[in-house]
């Protein structure tokens, strides 16, 4: 059974408005280190990619931004417009049963960070025998490190802890991302982990879990089946898709879902405040990228592509500056980055 492996890079990035935008989204900036995120996504995945088994469904938006990276042979499908990710799986998988009916297929964003690959590589292993030998939808957990409000949540079984992760653990339900009350109830239960965003599963059996729980979504699937990506049908046919998230979908719903537990070391640097993580701190705590001078300021996160930020008597705060834009706000407040962008006019989103 061959495997394989479709990045999801089609969205904008709305929460790290203004150096996220339409036709440069987050996946193409180096926000951690030297390389793009969605470069270093692809060069961790390099011992599974052979010449043909690697896809990305991005906007056609982006295509020049693709076309400007130095990536192996890709199969690329352009959304004509972002339908969330239940339509993007389910056209991937379609097209890849076109090629081999009985594939896996691993299914990651395109803008994470991940550290220790060599776990990350062999947790997708682990998950990709489990999906063969069980015919499971399989998820991957994180195991919270703190009660994170911006992250989805998985409840496992309890009762299964004792289950070898080898097999997988069983799922109880998914939850949104919830308030700091509810987080702090989550990693006191002891049972709850991060919903990474990453899946595995057979072409087949994703398909047939869209046919059953989702099936105006399916028809539309196999309206798509004989269509090129170019034609007006094919627009007017995505078009019509309802916009669903594959965890509302299907995931809800569908009972052979099993979750593995990934130990590696994982962010969805998902917005603003994720950051200081990973950029420089200087002696007050301030996480820098760009030139920054300040009195009496603590704990802040400072960006700037041109000029000098300056602050004075500044706390917990985030000052994003780009050559058109300027963003100030509290680090608490970064969630609500995505409420601004939709203020914005389009020349600035």
């Amino acid at each position: 059974m061959s495997h394989h492996i479709v990045i999801m890079a089609g969205g904008i990035g709305t929460r790290f408005w203004p150096l996220s935008r339409q036709k440069k989204a987050k996946q193409f900036l180096p926000i951690i280190g030297d390389d793009s995120l969605i470069e270093q996504t692809i060069s961790r995945l390099s011992p599974l990619l052979t010449n043909t088994n690697l896809w990305i469904v991005t906007n056609k938006n982006q295509k020049s931004e693709f076309d400007s990276l130095n990536l192996p042979a890709i199969n690329f499908l352009y959304e004509p417009e972002g339908k969330n990710t239940l339509p993007c799986i389910g056209w991937a998988a379609q097209e890849i049963s076109k090629k081999d009916s009985d594939a896996t297929m691993v299914v990651l964003p395109a803008d994470h960070f991940i550290k220790d690959h060599d776990l990350f590589i062999s947790t997708l292993k682990e998950g990709i025998e489990i999906a063969e030998s069980e015919n499971a939808l399989i998820t991957i957990g994180i195991k919270p490190t703190s009660p994170h409000t911006g992250y989805g949540y998985i409840e496992t079984d309890s009762a299964k802890k004792t289950t070898s992760l080898e097999k997988g653990m069983s799922v109880l339900s998914f939850h949104e991302k919830p308030n700091i009350q509810t987080a702090l109830s989550y990693i006191e239960h002891g049972s709850f982990y991060w919903n990474s965003g990453m899946f595995i599963w057979t072409t087949s059996q994703i398909l047939s879990a869209i046919e059953t729980y989702q099936p105006k979504q399916y028809e539309r699937l196999t309206a798509l089946k004989h269509l090129h990506q170019d034609s007006p049908e094919f627009l007017s046919c995505f078009k019509s898709f309802d916009s669903i998230s594959i965890d509302y979908g299907i995931l809800e719903k569908a009972p052979n879902i099993k979750m593995i537990s990934g130990q590696f070391s994982w962010s969805d640097v998902g917005s603003w405040s994720s950051l200081s993580d990973f950029w420089e701190q200087d002696d007050n705590g301030n996480s820098i990228k760009g030139d920054y001078v300040g009195i009496n300021s603590h704990n802040n996160l400072i960006y700037s592509e041109k000029g000098v930020v300056s602050l004075i008597d500044t706390n917990d705060h985030m000052v994003i500056q780009t050559e058109d834009a300027l963003l100030i706000a509290p680090i608490t407040s970064d969630q609500k980055v995505k409420d601004l962008h939709e203020q914005l006019p389009n020349k600035l989103k």
